[in-house]
C-alpha cells in the first residue's frame, strides 16, 4: 500500500472520485452525501477530536477583551450551539448533533467527560447583562458595544479554505449580531495557523480541534507551570493556548489536571478531572462546540475487507490494512 499525502480535503476526494486514490480519511464536510456517492462509501466514527472556540488570553489583538470572564460569559450565552453543531457536522446525523459539553474531553474518554457546559444554552439578554454589567455600552445604531472608547471586536482565526468552519463562522456572526460582539475574521493556511501563530500565541480566539487520548489527561490544556503557557522565556513550550491565569481558581485547575496525572486509582484520578471540568466551565476558560468525528472513505469497487471498523484516532483506519484486498 501507498500512501500520498493530501493538504486539504477537496484534493482527497478528488482522488477517491477519480480512483487515484482507494481510502481516505478525510475531515467531516457539509456536503459530504452528495461527494461520496457509489462506488464510494464512508464511515463516521466517535473520535477522541473535540473542537471548540479556543481563547487566548494573552493574544495580540483580542487578549485583554478576551481575559474578561463576563466578554466569554456573554459569548457563549450568545450562541446556539446545537445549531453551530449540526451547521458543522449534521450531514453525519439523521438527528442533532451531539453537544460537546465538557472543556478537554469526548465522551468516548467515558465518565471524563461530564455535562459541565451543559447550562449555557443561548439567551441573548443574559449576554448583554453581562456586556453592561462589565462596562460595555452600545447606542442606538452602533454595530458593537463599546468601552473605553474600544469596539468588542474579537480577532477569530482558523483554518483557510476549510468549508465545516468558515460554516461555523457565518452561523456564528448571525448569533453574535444581535448581541454586540463583533469579529475580525483573519484565516490562514493550516501551516501558517498551527506552526506560525498557535505555538507562538499570536492567535486570538480560534476554531480548530484538540487531539485527545484514551488516556483523559488535560494537564496540557490547562499548566500553569513553567512549561504551561507558551513564552519567549520558556522557549515557546506548552501548550496552554488558552493562557487563562486572572483568577485563583486557575491555579487550582492547573494543580487537579497535574495530581490527577500522578494518580493510579482511576476513581481518585476521576474525581480530580470531574472537578478540573467544573473549573473550565465555570469561568468559560474556551467554549467546546462538538466531537469531530473522524471519517473513513473508501472505493467499493476497487478494495475490499473490514474497511471502516477503527477510528477513534489518528489513521486509526489503517489500523486492520493487512485484512483489506483488491477487488478482483
Amino acid at each position: 500500500m501507498t500512501f500520498v499525502p493530501r493538504e486539504d480535503i477537496d484534493s482527497e476526494v478528488i482522488a477517491l472520485q477519480t480512483g487515484e486514490g482507494l481510502v481516505a480519511y478525510p475531515q467531516p464536510f457539509g456536503d459530504i452525501k452528495e461527494r461520496l456517492t457509489d462506488p464510494i462509501a464512508f464511515q463516521a466514527h466517535d473520535s477522541l477530536f473535540y473542537e471548540g472556540l479556543w481563547l487566548n488570553q494573552r493574544g495580540p489583538d483580542s487578549g485583554d477583551i478576551l481575559s474578561s470572564e463576563a466578554v466569554r460569559k456573554a459569548l457563549i450565552y450568545s450562541l446556539d450551539r446545537q445549531q453551530i453543531a449540526n451547521t458543522a457536522l449534521g450531514a453525519l446525523f439523521e438527528g442533532d448533533v451531539p453537544v460537546l459539553q465538557c472543556g478537554g474531553w469526548t465522551p468516548v474518554q467515558g465518565d471524563a467527560c461530564q455535562p459541565d457546559f451543559a447550562g449555557y444554552t443561548q439567551d441573548l439578554d443574559m449576554a448583554r447583562s453581562l456586556l453592561e454589567g462589565d462596562g460595555w455600552t452600545r447606542a442606538e445604531g452602533d454595530t458593537c458595544y463599546s468601552k473605553d472608547g474600544r469596539e468588542l471586536i474579537i480577532e477569530w482565526n482558523t483554518v483557510a479554505g476549510n468549508q465545516r468552519r468558515e460554516d461555523v463562522q457565518a452561523v456564528v456572526q448571525q448569533m453574535t449580531a444581535p448581541v454586540g460582539i463583533c469579529f475580525d475574521i483573519q484565516n490562514f493556511d493550516a501551516g501558517e495557523l498551527f506552526q506560525n501563530r498557535l505555538p507562538f500565541m499570536l492567535h486570538d480566539m480560534a476554531l480548530y480541534a484538540q487531539a485527545g487520548s484514551s488516556d483523559p489527561s488535560a494537564a496540557v490544556l490547562y499548566d500553569l507551570g513553567p512549561n504551561g503557557i507558551p513564552t519567549e522565556e520558556n522557549g515557546w513550550a506548552g501548550q496552554n493556548y488558552t493562557a487563562w491565569d486572572n483568577h485563583p481558581d486557575a491555579q487550582t485547575l492547573s494543580d487537579l489536571v497535574n495530581e490527577a496525572d500522578t494518580i493510579v486509582d482511576p476513581a481518585e484520578r476521576l474525581k480530580l478531572l470531574n472537578e478540573a471540568g467544573m473549573i473550565v466551565a465555570e469561568h468559560v476558560v474556551w467554549i467546546p462546540l462538538y466531537t469531530l468525528n473522524n471519517v473513513t472513505a473508501w472505493r467499493t469497487d476497487r478494495i475490499e475487507g473490514p474497511i471502516g471498523l477503527w477510528g477513534a484516532t489518528s489513521y486509526s483506519t489503517f489500523k486492520n490494512m493487512y485484512d483489506w484486498s483488491l477487488v478482483g
